[in-house]
């Protein structure tokens, strides 16, 4: 048993957390979730500013096998994203 009250073993901080050290977990946790928040909501706003930028939201897609144009959806949007700006996967 690592420490008195053994509650368990945390794989991320390899180590025990119990009655002495749970303050310490919870912090982890705490700064881990304000760190994933800020990362999300940073890449957001490259999202929103990526399709600003590019007029996006009123643009028309064509569709390159069958010549037919749609009006920008959030889909569509999306897509087109992921085909010129790979990387955003990893922001959003």
């Amino acid at each position: 048993i690592c420490v008195a009250k053994f509650d368990h073993h945390c794989i991320w901080i390899n180590n025990c957390v119990g009655t002495g050290n749970h303050h310490y977990f919870i912090l982890f946790l705490l700064f881990h979730s304000i760190i994933c928040t800020y990362g999300a909501a940073l890449g957001v706003v490259i999202a929103l500013h990526l399709i600003d930028t590019r007029g996006l939201s009123t643009a028309t897609f064509l569709d390159p096998k069958t010549g037919e144009r749609y009006s920008a959806t959030w889909s569509i949007i999306f897509q087109y994203l992921l085909a010129t700006e790979g990387m955003i996967v990893f922001v959003i």
